[in-house]
Order: structure tokens, then sequence, then C-alpha cells
């Protein structure tokens, strides 16, 4: 279910339907998870997709301060919550919302987003 819903979701975001921001740190988990699955040649072209698509927020030391003052226990959703917010996005897109509920930025399932993006919601 949330992989369908994910994917419509990145197919939205790559075609300009909405302004996408991806947290720094995602592209070298993205890199690492894709090379292990598919080579490196092929994990470079989806960095480099994701680079020409999305807006990506850098993290500095106010995004790091930032996510420490949050009520998040992961720090790294907490850094992703802080440069939700200093990137002044609407909305973070996951599949664990709850993991967020300390964000904020507003946490949405995938399937959720879709809705709104298609003014369902």
């Amino acid at each position: 279910m949330f992989m369908d819903e994910s994917a419509s979701v990145l197919d939205a975001a790559f075609s300009g339907r909405f302004t996408a921001v991806l947290p720094a740190h995602a592209i070298t988990t993205v890199y690492y998870v894709t090379r292990k699955i598919v080579g490196a040649e092929n994990a470079v072209r989806t960095v480099r997709q994701l680079l020409g698509s999305f807006q990506i927020a850098a993290c500095d030391a106010s995004s790091l301060t930032l996510a420490c003052d949050l009520d998040i226990q992961d720090y790294e959703d907490a850094v992703t919550a802080a440069l939700a917010a200093q990137s002044e996005c609407e909305y973070i897109v996951t599949r664990d919302v709850r993991h967020f509920a300390a964000s904020p930025v507003p946490a949405i399932v995938p399937g959720g987003f879709l809705m709104i993006l298609d003014g369902l919601a």
C-alpha cells in the first residue's frame, strides 16, 4: 500500500506538481540503499535524478540545534522535522506519522498527501 502511494508522490514531484524538498542526509541514505540493490552506477543515476528534481534542505548547525530542541525521540527524524520547518514545508510525507507527532511541520501519509494534491481532502 505505502509503496504504491509513495511512488505516486514521487511521480507527482518529478512531474512538478508540487515543490518537493528532501533533507540532505536522505540523499546519502538513498545512495547507500540503492547501491546495495542495483549497484553504484544506478545509485549515482538515482541521486542525480533526485538532485535535478527536488530542492535539497541543507543541514547546518542551526538545523542540528533545532533538532535537539524538538521533542522527537529519533534524532534523524528530528533533523528531518527541523529542516522541513526551516524550508517552510507544508507537510512531511512519511509512512510513519507517529515519529513526527511533535514536529513543527505536520506529517501525513502518502495517500493523505495525494488526496490533498488532488483536491479531495
